[in-house]
């Protein structure tokens, strides 16, 4: 499991060595599917571009890599991203049943970073100075509003912060 953080900035590099970019951000449909990733293209004046995921070739903890050397295409005004445009980043999180679960801080994908599984939320500053940020892990995509984002989550909130600690633990060894 590898958090947004850690993804965005990472450079694309195409399959024969030249340079595609960086990732800037993320890309999710209102469904809260996710799409791919924001691309800030080369030169001092990158124009911002959508990597979709599905052009993804492998996902590396250095990099990404695509096949083709021009696999980027315009984003769409539909789309939301992390923080950019229609951002997701500081945008209230809610449980189906109504249950306030936060303020979305980050996302984390599962390993070959197709899937969005869990979501790290924010309940204040001194909340996640003293308690840490709870996390929840989904069995499916988020619902987007304009107003929050819904999850259906399948956790406890003490019993993820454990798993992601030790998950990240494990993979830094």
């Amino acid at each position: 499991m590898r958090g947004s953080a850690n993804v965005i900035g990472l450079p694309i590099v195409a399959s024969d060595g030249t340079s595609v970019g960086t990732v800037c951000d993320l890309v999710f449909f209102e469904t809260g599917e996710f799409f791919g990733f924001l691309v800030k293209g080369k030169g001092l004046f990158g124009r911002k571009m959508v990597l979709p995921y599905a052009t993804l070739d492998s996902a590396g903890m250095d990099c990404l890599v695509v096949s083709q050397t021009d696999p980027l295409i315009k984003l769409e005004a539909s789309t939301f991203t992390l923080t950019h445009q229609h951002k997701l980043q500081g945008k209230r999180v809610v449980s189906q049943n109504g249950e306030a679960l936060g303020i979305l801080d980050q996302v984390y994908f599962s390993d070959d970073l197709g899937n969005i599984v869990a979501y790290e939320c924010s309940d204040g500053f001194f909340a996640d100075v003293t308690e840490g940020k709870p996390v929840y892990t989904t069995s499916g995509p988020a619902n987007i509003t304009g107003d929050a984002i819904v999850l259906e989550p399948t956790n406890e909130r003490e019993g993820v912060r454990n798993e992601v600690s030790q998950l990240w633990e494990e993979g830094h060894r």
